[in-house]
């Protein structure tokens, strides 16, 4: 990838490494496949996709570090 790291959405990592990660679509034309479809893949599908093109590479990075600094804080006794 070429792009800058707060120009690369999760989505496109998740794409590259694993392919599709969205539900697949009923392929049925029932009642019960069209209602699944509407009311739980189409809404999980619309979700997910709004999330991972939300978070950027760089926002995971920053994350990260900040996550790891606060372990480095800490002391066990």
């Amino acid at each position: 990838m070429s792009q800058k790291a707060q120009e690369i959405r999760v989505s496109q990592i998740l794409e590259v490494l694993e392919g599709e990660y969205r539900l697949a679509e009923e392929t049925g034309d029932s009642p019960i496949s069209r209602t699944i479809q509407s009311m739980v893949v189409d809404p999980v599908n619309d979700g997910l996709t709004k999330i991972l093109e939300e978070i950027t590479l760089e926002d995971l990075a920053k994350d990260y570090l900040r996550h790891q600094k606060g372990e480095e804080l800490m002391y066990y006794i």
